[in-house]
């Protein structure tokens, strides 16, 4: 579930960020590319948000992102290639 970018690490972890211009506080739990202006991967740095976009067609020079979410971990193994 999507969570306010308020209660995002702020100690270098990268995470999944979202941008939402409009309806912010209404059902960000169902965030995902039709309803966020930008999806992105981004940590949180002395400068602040570092994104780094996942589809260039969606990444502004400048995102302040409004959501996030933990990066899910994937295992790989031989069989799945």
């Amino acid at each position: 579930m999507w969570e306010p970018i308020a209660t995002a690490p702020k100690d270098g972890t990268p995470v999944l960020l979202g941008q939402v211009l409009h309806g912010i506080d209404d059902g960000y739990q169902q965030l995902d590319a039709e309803s966020a202006h930008t999806l992105c991967v981004g940590f949180y740095s002395q400068q602040g948000w570092l994104t780094f976009c996942c589809k260039p067609d969606s990444c502004p020079v400048f995102m302040i992102p409004t959501h996030w979410l933990p990066i899910p971990k994937v295992t790989m193994t031989a069989e799945s290639l």
